[in-house]
């Protein structure tokens, strides 16, 4: 019966790139969620713009048209801020993609290691059943 002596340590770098797919999975969606607010933010931004360029149109009184503009000045700030948010989990995205894939060329190896060895149980294992009916020949040869 064939055993493969870095079955645990296959076994825990199994169990580390899952991990990592989970973390990854987090990850973009964290990213996702950044990005949609990154868009909302845009589009509020975009209508209040849109609606201040109306309203100064017609008749606007200027603390109406001051607390457009502040609002809007807020929005620029969020903006802002939100694509730094964007920026830093698409890094962190990144990191982890490289950390799975580091992960996943550990394992890769391991499992070759594995298959090699298997071929080698396989290859020992064919060898001795030739060895057995060779000998088994050879006694009824004799036997004759």
């Amino acid at each position: 019966m064939f055993t493969f002596r870095l079955e645990p340590v296959l076994n825990h770098r199994e169990a580390i790139e899952d991990s990592l797919k989970k973390e990854v999975a987090m990850c973009k969606t964290l990213l996702d969620q950044e990005k949609k607010k990154f868009r909302s933010y845009t589009k509020t931004k975009h209508r209040m713009l849109g609606d201040l360029r109306r309203k100064q149109k017609g008749h606007m009184s200027i603390s109406e048209m001051l607390l457009y503009v502040s609002f809007i000045e807020q929005l620029s700030r969020d903006l802002e801020l939100q694509k730094h948010k964007v920026v830093e989990a698409e890094k962190r995205l990144g990191l982890k993609r490289e950390r799975l894939v580091e992960a996943m060329k550990e394992k890769k190896s391991l499992e070759k290691l594995k298959e090699k060895g298997w071929k080698a149980h396989q290859k020992n294992k064919l060898k001795e059943e030739q060895n057995f009916l060779n000998e088994m020949g050879i006694y009824r040869f004799n036997a004759r």
